[in-house]
């Protein structure tokens, strides 16, 4: 009877195994192509490879103990050519991993992400996670101005607590956002709130959802920009710097605002929240 089901059955049910579609890779389960899912039979094959949403998740990771020699073998290039060819013309939601071994110790993850990077025009989401060795991130500044399918960024320093500082974000960077047209989603620091975020440029009169760390200066150019935010989760750190002080300024009118979720830790002077104007405000938290 499993041979009987229709195609369009078969990929339903093969949707709820995106998420499962993982393995471990250097201590952390990540998305990886379900080749094993369509070698079951002829028809799960044929279903498969005609399901690109299926094959769109890419993840590519630098840090952790790789055993060098095998990489190869456990993530071959030609497999990652075929998955980005069966993944189109669906968008790629592509996951980049930097830790603090030197990408060129890696020769063949560079080659896998020289591949990914060859396809930026089609990345939907970018989740992109680093530690303290920033000067990594500096192969990325190649997708400035390609990013045109880009509707979703997430920016993670996941290192120790304190030990990266947004002033650390590579200076050639800093507009690698800039020119993304489809842009809507920007979740800037971990879903903790505990990861300082990267001064960074975006278009952020397009975004509808932001969660951001940082220095209140940097909050209120943000929130001055963001008229379509629908979703917003803040964290105000303190100035360490007290020859930038913050200025006050006009209230902020944030019409479309639903949902809003801020912390500050400020001992002195005024915080962004004072300056908000919601008037369509339904949660607060």
């Amino acid at each position: 009877p499993i041979y009987r089901i229709p195609n369009e059955v078969l990929c339903h049910i093969f949707g709820f195994t995106i998420w499962n579609s993982v393995r471990r890779f250097d201590g952390k389960w990540v998305e990886v192509a379900p080749w094993r899912l369509i070698h079951v039979c002829q028809t799960w094959r044929s279903a498969g490879r005609g399901y690109p949403r299926l094959w769109s998740y890419v993840t590519i990771w630098f840090d952790g103990d790789h055993d060098v020699a095998s990489l190869p073998e456990c993530y071959p290039l030609p497999a990652l050519k075929a998955q980005i060819q069966l993944a189109y013309p669906t968008p790629l939601d592509v996951k980049i991993g930097f830790g603090d071994r030197p990408v060129e110790d890696l020769p063949h993850m560079k080659l896998l992400l020289d591949l990914v990077i060859r396809h930026s025009c089609r990345w939907g989401r970018l989740s992109l996670r680093w530690s303290r060795n920033t000067s990594e991130l500096c192969v990325l500044s190649c997708i400035r101005g390609r990013l045109n399918q880009l509707h979703s960024i997430f920016l993670d320093a996941n290192g120790p607590y304190g030990s990266w500082e947004p002033e650390e974000w590579p200076s050639e960077l800093t507009d690698l956002f800039a020119d993304t047209p489809c842009l809507q989603k920007a979740f800037i620091t971990d879903i903790t709130l505990w990861a300082p975020s990267p001064y960074i440029s975006a278009p952020w009169s397009q975004l509808t959802h932001l969660r951001i760390y940082a220095v209140s200066r940097f909050l209120l150019h943000c929130l001055r920009n963001t008229v379509n935010l629908v979703e917003c989760a803040f964290w105000e750190r303190e100035i360490t710097d007290d020859s930038e002080p913050t200025n006050p300024c006009e209230n902020i009118t944030l019409s479309s605002l639903r949902r809003l979720s801020f912390t500050s830790y400020l001992d002195n002077g005024p915080s962004c929240i004072q300056y908000l104007h919601a008037p369509n405000l339904e949660y607060l938290y």
